[in-house]
């Protein structure tokens, strides 16, 4: 792949995840012209909002913001900036200006644009779900060939994360709130921002990067993101799948379409272990919005919203060589972290009372075993969890108390790690965080931070003096 769209992708990337982490809507507008002059290396920008349409036909609009443009610039109909170029992006449902294009390379000729010595333009409409709000434009006094055509799919990527972001602009404080979850349990801090991302990135149509641990809820995250968008079905696929069946499921024939051209939200559940080769097919079909069927030359459009889920570091996998950095780029616009469990651990009564509901059985959990449950770390999350809760179930238990759980629940086994990042480390250096950690929750009393790592106490003396911890 081309380094230059490589590096753009990963630019666009960083650029929209900071767009929809920004919390104050008000700044939006020079954010997001700030990431567009960085992206593309234009001299000004101005962000534009159009409303729907009148009875003649015509939009209303007004500058939201701009970047490198005077008061007299923007001011009367001989203003430095062309209404035509405004005027030609929000035809119809909307359409990209690019006057590297010949049909655009005569907006260069009128007279606003040649009086300010303006030499390339691009003007991109902002669209969600199908509906135009306006037009980022941008422009080079410099350069005739700032703006190419190949770099259209990643520009208009960029300019659908932006238009996603004006959105709360638009809408009453109490209105961004996150809608009532319907997969998703709890009232943690860091499950309520998820669902607020959640309800962001639903409204567009975009790709989106699942990633979390082991046994968190990728795939219910995936389906309240689902369940908050438009596309009426929903569908999971494993990509740990074999490839040849997987291809025909995603791309099918000539005679059956694939689910990558179904009105659908599509899950591709564990992207990292996707085949090579359906790598390179899936990177080629985001960047060009079509695919091929098998045992077929024709191209059909890309209809489904794809969400990928991994618990794998795929910039890692991406250094390695094991997987498509232009695949993880085009996935990663949207990335959402779903928090582990020991993040949100007072989640537990409300997860635990939502597990028992949904196996309709009775279930409570005294104090005395609730609070030994908040004291583990659950290493294996929500699995590990409802695990747990069908063991007991499996006893016949109605009514748990602390000397029902398991022993490594008991007895609070398992160690946070700060920042649990393992790429680049040895299992030498993550024993020795493991061991200083035990020691940190526990106040320095060795005999029960040996409890927690699951080792005897000599064993942890052993340690200590191997790694010369005090």
């Amino acid at each position: 792949m081309d380094p230059r769209e490589l590096d753009w992708l990963r630019r666009v990337r960083d650029l929209s995840q900071r767009l929809g982490s920004e919390e104050d809507p008000a700044v939006l507008p020079g954010v997001i012209l700030d990431a567009s002059l960085e992206l593309t290396g234009a001299e000004r920008a101005l962000l534009v909002a159009a409303r729907p349409p009148d009875a003649s036909g015509r939009r209303k609009v007004s500058i939201l913001d701009s970047v490198g443009f005077t008061r007299d610039d923007l001011a009367g109909n001989e203003g430095a900036l062309s209404r035509s170029v405004i005027e030609s992006a929000l035809e119809g449902s909307g359409r990209a200006v690019l006057t590297t294009r010949p049909r655009d390379r005569e907006l260069l000729a009128v007279s606003s644009l040649i009086s300010a010595g303006v030499r390339s333009v691009a003007c991109l409409p902002l669209r969600v779900r199908g509906a135009l709000r306006g037009v980022l434009y941008l422009d080079h006094r410099g350069s005739e060939d700032l703006f190419c055509e190949r770099e259209l799919p990643t520009l208009q990527t960029f300019a659908t994360q932006a238009a996603l972001s004006l959105e709360l602009l638009e809408r009453p404080r109490a209105a961004t709130e996150p809608a009532a979850a319907r997969f998703l349990v709890g009232e943690s801090e860091p499950l309520q921002a998820l669902l607020s991302e959640v309800q962001r990135v639903a409204r567009g149509d975009e790709p989106v990067l699942l990633c979390g641990e082991e046994g968190t809820e990728l795939g219910r995250v995936a389906r309240e993101l689902h369940a908050q968008g438009p596309q009426a079905r929903f569908e999971l696929l494993s990509c740990a799948e074999p490839p040849a069946s997987l291809a025909r499921r995603l791309l099918g024939s000539p005679d059956k379409p694939g689910r990558l051209g179904a009105d659908l939200t599509l899950c591709l559940e564990g992207v990292d272990q996707l085949d090579p080769d359906l790598q390179r097919v899936l990177a080629t079909t985001l960047a060009e919005g079509t695919y091929t069927p098998l045992w077929s030359s024709a191209r059909l459009p890309l209809r489904a919203r794809l969400i990928a889920t991994t618990g794998a570091d795929l910039a890692q996998r991406c250094d390695q060589g094991t997987f498509r950095s232009d695949l993880h780029y085009r996935l990663d616009v949207q990335r959402l972290v779903v928090p582990p469990l020991r993040q949100r651990r007072e989640d537990l009564p409300a997860l635990c009372a939502a597990w028992a509901q949904r196996e309709g059985v009775p279930l409570e959990v005294r104090p005395g075993a609730l609070e030994r449950m908040r004291a583990y770390a659950w290493p294996g999350n929500l699995a590990e969890l409802e695990s747990e809760l069908a063991r007991l179930r499996a006893r016949g238990l109605a009514v748990v108390t602390a000397p029902d759980l398991s022993q490594r629940v008991r007895d609070s086994q398992g160690v946070t790690l700060p920042g649990a990042d393992f790429s680049g480390r040895t299992l030498q250096e993550l024993r020795e965080d493991a061991i200083r950690a035990a020691l940190d929750e526990c106040k320095g009393v060795k005999t029960r931070a040996a409890k927690k790592l699951g080792i005897s106490r000599s064993t942890l003396y052993h340690l200590l003096a191997r790694y010369g911890i005090e």
